[in-house]
């Protein structure tokens, strides 16, 4: 008989990366907190490249 062949276990995905900042300007103070997992960091990137190429349409479009 033969076996069926189990893909391999995906990496870890509860793992995240965090971030904090904090920002002061004279009396003003902003304070932000993030995290995200990998998949979240890979949409974000997507995101970005996509904006980035219509951007780049739209300034050569403009152009014409």
């Amino acid at each position: 008989m033969s076996e069926a062949r189990r893909a391999p276990a995906p990496a870890d995905t509860a793992s995240s990366e965090a971030a904090e900042a904090r920002v002061q300007v004279g009396g003003f103070v902003a304070e932000a907190r993030a995290t995200m997992t990998p998949q979240g960091l890979l949409a974000i990137g997507g995101l970005v490249g996509a904006i980035l190429l219509s951007v780049a349409v739209l300034v050569r479009a403009a152009r014409r």
